[in-house]
């Protein structure tokens, strides 16, 4: 029992002196560790490092600083006034037809280029029928067979045409209707169904026939094109 003793107390010994001896490296290393980041800390200098000038990628151009005394680019000139009003009154509408049987209809129509102003100053080239916004409405009955005349004034600068929004089919008759100045194209369909309907240029360039022409009622009935026929002639006289 005592040699018993003896080794466990011998055990205890050496565990704490393996204890202990542990103890002082770590705290050395602790130590060691301490100083080396306070000496190397003691030799620290700030230093401020510009950044990098910005550069614009190789595909973007930097514009150039405008100079100091551009001229400002100015508008042209307005154009000679052609017509004072070209408004249409709201009231100017086709009188009602007082047959109930139907007919064959003339129409005649002439495209004219009218200079007006826009506000004091300020003038803008319409593309009218017959000089006004809107031109003048058609109207027919079902069943009436329908002659239109189209003209283009000699006085045009462009060739002109008409989208009949109440002609069955592409293009309402506008390609049959290409009319050059000075010209007249003719074209024949039969009214089929009742309706308000409208008319417009249909000349390209779109984006400038949008803009210089005004929407028209057409007629009281949509018609076919499966009848259109075209002819083109001077104006009687010319």
């Amino acid at each position: 029992m005592t040699a018993h003793a003896n080794d466990q107390r011998s055990d205890t010994f050496a565990s704490a002196t393996m204890g202990a001896v542990l103890g002082a490296v770590g705290i050395a290393m602790v130590a060691a560790l301490v100083v080396a980041v306070v000496g190397a800390t003691g030799n620290i200098r700030s230093v401020t490092v510009a950044a990098p000038a910005a550069s614009a990628p190789a595909n973007v151009v930097t514009p150039a600083a405008p100079a100091a005394n551009v001229a400002q680019a100015s508008l042209a000139p307005a154009k000679a006034v052609t017509s004072k009003s070209i408004s249409r009154p709201a009231t100017a509408v086709a009188a009602p037809l007082g047959r109930a049987a139907p007919a064959t209809v003339r129409v005649d129509l002439e495209t004219v280029e009218v200079v007006a102003e826009v506000e004091k100053g300020e003038t803008f080239t319409y593309w009218t029928f017959g000089g006004t916004v809107p031109g003048p409405m058609i109207r027919v009955r079902v069943g009436d067979s329908v002659e239109l005349h189209l003209k283009n004034s000699a006085s045009s600068v462009l060739v002109h045409s008409i989208d009949l929004h109440a002609v069955n089919g592409p293009g309402g008759g506008a390609t049959a209707t290409q009319t050059n100045p000075g010209k007249e194209s003719v074209v024949t369909f039969k009214a089929l169904n009742p309706g308000l309907y409208v008319y417009h240029c249909a000349t390209a360039p779109i984006p400038t026939s949008c803009s210089a022409w005004t929407r028209t009622p057409a007629s009281t009935s949509r018609a076919s094109s499966g009848s259109v026929r075209r002819t083109s002639r001077p104006f009687p006289g010319t």
